[in-house]
């Protein structure tokens, strides 16, 4: 297996990025996958959103393709909940002020 990790990948560069490594699973987190993306990775067959929604896949698309779209639902909950707190302790400390 080889990986290729590249977070600066968005628009054209990832269009070329796909011609280029020809991946059969992408990975993204916020990254936008429209149609030129999926159809520039011949051997792509799914796409991971690493993080909650798919809203930034175009999901009618991949299907058509027959490209396997998943995301991880509730994966950060635990950063969420511990952000919230520190927020919460901040406000009540007044620590921003």
């Amino acid at each position: 297996m080889e990986i290729m990790y590249n977070d600066k990948l968005n628009g054209e560069s990832l269009d070329k990025a796909m011609v280029d490594f020809n991946p059969h699973i992408l990975v993204v987190r916020s990254t936008k996958v429209p149609d030129t993306t999926i159809n520039s990775g011949a051997s792509l067959q799914m796409i991971v959103r690493a993080g909650a929604g798919t809203d930034t896949i175009n999901v009618a698309h991949a299907a058509k393709k027959g490209v396997y779209v998943a995301n991880c639902p509730g994966k950060n909950a635990n950063a969420v909940s511990e952000l919230t707190l520190g927020l919460m302790i901040t406000i009540d400390r007044r620590i921003s002020e």
